[in-house]
């Protein structure tokens, strides 16, 4: 578990909503669901840094997985 000092952007510790931190998913994600399209920081400082598009592995970067 991290701790508090550990948390990124100083808000979230642990996995954190991606699109409100600059991260858009490969395909449309309706908004009921936005909050499931997750990141989490690996690295210190880097949310916050990097912003763009996500690239999922070829298995996940199909249509198919992105639709209800």
């Amino acid at each position: 578990m991290r701790k508090k000092e550990d948390s990124f952007m100083g808000i979230y510790t642990g996995f954190a909503p991606a699109g409100k931190l600059g991260f858009k998913a490969p395909y449309p994600i309706p908004e009921e669901h936005a909050g499931a399209w997750m990141v989490i920081e690996l690295s210190s400082g880097i949310i916050g840094k990097a912003k763009g598009t996500v690239e999922c592995s070829d298995v996940l970067n199909q249509p198919q997985h992105w639709r209800e």
